[in-house]
């Protein structure tokens, strides 16, 4: 095949001696824009917590999985840094609890 040839199968143009040894990557020059937006589901559920005088609560089974729910319920506790507010998650259910 040729350098300019456009039949490059899973790479762009470049010069063989760029080519060399990238079998299954193609170089870019930048990331694509990321589409998704953040959900505020989340964001209500620890809002929600904040908001009520509870000392402990159970999160509601909300059609996500519980593991998914707690991990990310810790994520964006963490990026808020919020001090008062730990999640646990025991038996298959995620709880919030309200500390000192």
């Amino acid at each position: 095949m040729k350098t300019g040839d456009s039949k490059l199968i899973g790479m762009t143009q470049m010069s063989d001696e760029n080519a060399r040894g990238l079998h299954y990557i193609n170089p870019i020059k930048s990331l694509p824009p990321g589409t998704r937006q953040r959900s505020p589901f989340y964001d209500d559920i620890i809002k929600e917590f904040m908001n009520s005088n509870l000392l402990y609560a159970e999160v509601k089974d909300l059609g996500r999985k519980p593991v998914t729910m707690a991990f990310t319920l810790k994520k964006r506790i963490k990026q808020k840094n919020l001090q008062n507010i730990q999640v646990l998650f025991r038996n298959k259910k995620v709880y919030l609890v309200r500390t000192k």
